[in-house]
């Protein structure tokens, strides 16, 4: 996916460029200039068995997109409608995941933060970490506390509760590695210069000057981390820290991108093809908000656009455009009034289908998709006209030459016949070139026609059993249907062989045939 998304950018805006590709889990630098293509994977919801840090970080990150995808579409076109005074036709939008996300990765009192303090802080255990979300969390109507002495705990998503352990989150974390591991990777024992580039900083950070290992746990430095100017000074990070840089990085591009969404379903659980579970399908239905977006699309005003370019580009639809005095409301809506009312009647486009407000025209989305349809189809037909004019212009500049090239076709007259090998004869009438096949041989001052003797130049076929050996007197019945082959007589039956393969048996005229076959019949030419 890196080297497709680095081509493409490469393609849209050059090589000096760069690229913003990754996943949601972690994607790396980026440029947000226009004309850059993002592309941001959201990797799903997990709820296995047993669920640990990475389950808890995949599930946040969906809770985020989840709720960028809801707030992009339906809140911030809601919020749009009532700021232009325009009746949105779609009151509040499906669900609100902000009491969610406030839970697990708040700024000052989320989960996430809490469990950074607690796995940078010294001598802290599990228990300590229960005991503490217990306290905090517990007027949280989204959070459950654990029962008891249990190790778990659960969290209410948008897509339904998920327990998870407390039993590994400090030790996931602290993400550490065991320096002897690093060791493996210097550069006097592996051989692999990209891995020993990979772990530069750690092996020149954690190790012994000989580099022998020091007998301790590594934090591995991240790759932002690496590329700062003094790494060997960075601050003490978690994993989470990192995970949430990289979060937030990828959702910082997307407020600036002209989104596109795709929605995917999985027909299971089980990851097996053609397999359809009808409580899966449904669940994600459910979750993913599909029949509020659907309904969304249908009725509400999910398109608008600024009066200035609403008029730059549907204006050449209308006959005429308000006067120069009228102002872009003014012309806007004499324009939607026009299209609705005359090239769009026959269309099914309902007369509630677009609102005025004070800077933007609304439309439902029929109404959008009926008026880009009349674009594409005015341009294709003004194209089409255009490349007609050229080509006429074209053709009656090249006429003259034209017409003398006719005439001379014209004067020629007969058709004149040209001779080629194997047999064949092409002729040429008006420019056209039709082939057949003659029913004589041409030698030297003679016609020889069919059926002949040949003598073989060569053994037939080349490789596998021979049928005829080089230098055999073969008796040729005539041309093959197949282009550039004879028909000869060969065991009581006939085979088909090249033309190239035999010479014409050159006998005078009046001598016996060799076998008793009757003599080919032969004329001047």
């Amino acid at each position: 996916m890196v080297a497709v998304m680095r081509r493409i950018n490469t393609l849209l805006r050059g090589v000096s460029q760069k690229t913003h590709v990754g996943g949601a889990n972690g994607g790396h630098t980026y440029s947000s200039e226009p004309g850059m293509l993002h592309v941001v994977d959201m990797f799903g919801f997990e709820n296995s068995e047993v669920n640990s840090l990475e389950q808890l970080c995949v599930n946040w990150t969906a809770e985020q997109l989840q709720h960028h995808y809801i707030q992009s579409l339906f809140s911030s076109t809601i919020s749009r409608c009532t700021e232009e005074g325009v009746g949105p036709m779609f009151e509040t939008a499906p669900y609100d995941c902000s009491p969610c996300l406030e839970l697990i990765g708040g700024q000052d009192s989320g989960l996430l933060e809490m469990l950074n303090e607690e796995t940078l802080s010294p001598r802290v255990s599990s228990e300590d970490i229960r005991i503490r979300m217990r306290r905090k969390f517990k007027s949280n109507d989204r959070f459950i506390p654990p029962a008891g002495s249990s190790s778990t705990f659960a969290i209410r998503h948008y897509c339904g509760t998920v327990i998870y352990d407390t039993y590994s989150l400090l030790n996931a974390n602290a993400d550490t590695l065991a320096d002897d591991i690093i060791a493996t990777f210097d550069g006097k024992v592996c051989k692999f210069g990209f891995v020993a580039h990979l772990f530069s900083v750690e092996l020149s950070r954690d190790l012994l000057p000989d580099g022998t290992a020091r007998g301790q746990m590594c934090r591995i430095t991240p790759a932002y981390l690496q590329q700062a100017s003094n790494p060997d000074n960075e601050v003490a990070t978690t994993y989470v820290q990192d995970y949430q840089s990289n979060v937030q990085e990828s959702l910082c591009g997307l407020l600036q991108a002209q989104q596109h969404h795709v929605l995917c379903l999985s027909s299971n659980d089980k990851q097996t093809s053609g397999h359809f579970d009808k409580e899966v399908v449904g669940q994600q239905i459910q979750s993913m908000a599909i029949f509020e977006t659907v309904d969304f699309m249908q009725c509400a005003y999910s398109r608008s656009q600024m009066f200035e370019v609403f008029i730059e580009r549907y204006s050449f639809l209308v006959s005429r455009v308000g006067s120069p005095r009228s102002t872009a409301r003014e012309t806007t809506e004499e324009m939607i009034g026009a299209l609705v009312g005359g090239a769009l009647s026959d269309s099914d486009v309902a007369d509630d289908s677009y609102s005025l407000g004070t800077s933007l025209i609304f439309m439902t989305e029929d109404l959008y998709q009926a008026i880009e349809g009349l674009r594409r189809d005015r341009l294709h037909t003004a194209a089409v006209r255009i490349q007609a004019t050229v080509r006429m212009f074209l053709c009656r500049r090249q006429w003259p030459h034209l017409k003398f090239s006719l005439r001379q076709a014209k004067l020629q007259g007969q058709a004149h016949t040209q001779l080629i090998g194997g047999g064949e004869e092409a002729r040429v009438n008006g420019g056209q070139i039709t082939y057949s096949v003659r029913n004589y041989s041409i030698v030297g001052n003679y016609r020889v026609g069919f059926p002949q003797w040949r003598t073989m130049r060569c053994q037939y076929p080349e490789s596998g059993a021979c049928l005829l050996q080089a230098g055999e007197e073969v008796y040729c019945l005539g041309r093959s249907q197949k282009r550039g082959y004879l028909v000869v007589e060969h065991g009581g039956g006939t085979i088909h062989i090249p033309h190239h393969y035999t010479e014409l048996r050159l006998t005078p005229p009046n001598s016996p045939p060799p076998t008793g076959r009757p003599q080919p019949h032969t004329s001047d030419l």
